[in-house]
């Protein structure tokens, strides 16, 4: 089976240490935060997942701008969504067709811990 990676970033070894290797996807939103011989910090997203446009239909656009300090808390603090069994939207505006607005309002975080 051949792996399908796209992206790659290199910590080159030093006398002691072995170096450092972390490939990806284009599915995935990477970026190098910091890195040194003992680690790689990044910022990572799913497209299409953590991107928003599943999480409204209808009304007004998503504004990214306004939920960009609850992308960035979660982030940080290495926090991960637990997905719903009940579906993307838990919010409605009780409408039909064109006026219908869904959003999903609700989230369940966790660390590994």
């Amino acid at each position: 089976m051949k792996m399908k990676i796209a992206n790659a970033f290199y910590v080159e070894p030093d006398e002691i240490v072995g170096g450092l290797a972390l490939w990806w996807s284009n599915d995935v939103k990477l970026s190098i935060v910091h890195y040194d011989k003992n680690f790689i910090d990044t910022k990572i997203s799913i497209k299409g997942e953590t991107d928003c446009p599943k999480e409204k239909y209808g009304g007004n656009p998503f504004d990214h701008n306004s939920a960009k300090w609850y992308y960035e808390f979660v982030n940080q603090t290495y926090l991960m969504e637990i997905p719903s069994s009940r579906g993307s939207f838990m919010w409605s505006n009780q409408r039909c067709n064109e006026e219908a607005i869904l959003e999903k309002l609700d989230r369940v975080l966790s660390s590994l811990e």
